[in-house]
């Protein structure tokens, strides 16, 4: 019984954390996803407990935990005075008021809806420090004004149409994932800066705000920026194209984009420069000490195919036949192709084809938890860069928003190959997914480049030699 009490003790790892197998514990606290942006971003809290020992980091989590929580309970709490926190009451009102059946039905919802709005202006007021005489009329807070505008069907919360819209393109899982988190961000700033949550209240000076604090003060790229912005363009585009906004109403967003950084006017060198390849020292660092097999295999296909990271973790064991591989999804239509597989992975691919079926995938270990349905993202936000850290492995100029190499560099590296290898520019562009260089060749030719491919991936080769042995576990 002492045992398996003690057993039971240790196992207790409620809120804490550590890093590395032998590392310091810390304290561990989720962030709500509403009150992210009003915490810089921030997804987890941690704290160190400045010990390795459990027992201790056990007894010593409590009073910092309780800190923690006291400070995003402080700031849940003014987000919580903020337009959205009735969005979801005021939607369900809106459903009841305008589906009434008489008249009379409809002024008692009415009724309700304003009695309930006055509550939200009072507790808004209140918890601003805003007290008045029954003398003179009160204030009326963004809140109870966003309740009262949905809750009557005057006015149409920001997100209430983005299934409808999705709907209606053929958008990619991931240009809508991404299309989603940037209408999100959008919900997240007008929340924080106290703004109606409703289509109708946004206007351009509104939007342009949104770019200039959101992105421009953040020193967010502009291209990812534009992308994130042209989204929520196009949502407005539509709600005006399809009589969700009246017609004549502007769309806010048109003239938002950010300019795009002139090449010749960039120092490549600096913290806007390009991203890089990796060179061929850090290609060999990075397989030269022990890693995970699932991360060592990603990262062979990766430097002998020249696949983006999405497209190796969408392969399954169909489209694996015939020394090629079939890329089926990719980001862009000339993406879909067919690449040799190279002699040096032939024994990798042959070993994870082994007992499976043609629907299961050629790295099963990997888990989707993204609306996307996105599968590698643990490899390329936490498990790559580590290791690549690890490996000393690094390139982030001061200023810069993330370092100029990544997993992508493995494609940049490849691609570099070929072209020192002296191989034809259509060549490269079919095995990597790029566009042909002219019209005539993009619209007619049908040309079968299959050998020429193969000799072509064969004059890759790996700055070492470690693909006959296989690296040992961590």
């Amino acid at each position: 019984m002492e045992k398996s009490l003690r057993t039971v003790a240790r196992g207790d790892k409620q809120y804490l954390y550590r890093p590395r197998a032998d590392g310091v514990w810390y304290v561990r606290v989720t962030v709500p996803r509403r009150i992210r942006p009003a915490m810089g971003g921030k997804k987890t809290i941690l704290q160190s407990l400045r010990t390795t020992d459990l027992g201790l980091a056990q007894s010593r989590r409590w009073p910092l935990l309780a800190k923690i929580k006291a400070e995003v309970d402080e700031v849940a709490i003014s987000v919580s005075n903020a337009p959205c926190s009735h969005v979801e009451d005021a939607i369900e009102a809106r459903s009841a008021f305008l589906m009434a059946k008489s008249d009379d039905d409809r002024d008692a919802i009415l009724q309700g809806i304003s009695y309930f709005a006055d509550k939200i202006n009072d507790a808004a007021l209140r918890s601003n420090g805003f007290h008045h005489d029954d003398s003179s009329e009160p204030p009326i807070s963004v809140a109870a004004k966003t309740y009262y505008g949905i809750a009557t069907g005057k006015e149409t919360p920001l997100l209430m149409l983005v299934d409808r819209w999705m709907d209606s393109t053929s958008y990619t899982d991931r240009t809508r994932a991404d299309a989603r988190t940037a209408l999100n961000e959008l919900k997240c700033w007008l929340e924080i800066e106290h703004l109606p949550l409703t289509l109708e209240s946004l206007n351009r000076q509104v939007a342009y705000k949104f770019r200039d604090t959101h992105f421009v003060a953040n020193r967010t790229h502009p291209k990812t920026a534009n992308k994130k912005l042209s989204a929520i363009r196009q949502y407005w585009a539509w709600l005006i194209r399809t009589g969700q906004l009246p017609e004549e109403t502007r769309n806010p967003w048109e003239g938002t984009s950010l300019q795009k950084l002139k090449r010749n006017r960039v120092d490549p060198d600096g913290p806007d420069g390009p991203e890089r390849p990796f060179t061929d020292s850090e290609t060999a660092r990075l397989f030269s000490v022990p890693i995970l097999q699932p991360l060592k295999d990603i990262m062979l296909i990766a430097a002998l195919t020249g696949m983006r990271i999405e497209e190796i973790g969408a392969l399954k064991i169909k489209h694996v036949h015939d020394n090629f591989f079939d890329i089926t999804l990719s980001k862009t239509v000339a993406g879909t192709r067919r690449i040799p597989i190279h002699s040096s992975l032939v024994s990798l691919v042959q070993t994870r084809c082994e007992a499976k079926e043609r629907e299961d995938y050629l790295f099963h270990e990997l888990e989707s938890q993204r609306r996307d349905g996105k599968r590698t993202a643990r490899i390329t936000s936490r498990h790559f860069p580590n290791h690549r850290k690890a490996c000393g492995v690094d390139d982030k100029r001061e200023g810069a928003r993330r370092s100029k190499v990544n997993f992508h560099s493995f494609r940049r590296w490849f691609i570099t190959k070929l072209d020192e290898a002296g191989v034809n520019e259509r060549i490269i562009n079919e095995i990597a997914g790029h566009e042909a260089a002219t019209e005539s060749l993009r619209t007619y030719s049908k040309a079968d480049l299959s050998e020429a491919m193969k000799e072509a991936i064969e004059r890759v080769k790996l700055p070492f030699q470690l693909l006959d042995n296989q690296l040992p576990e961590k």
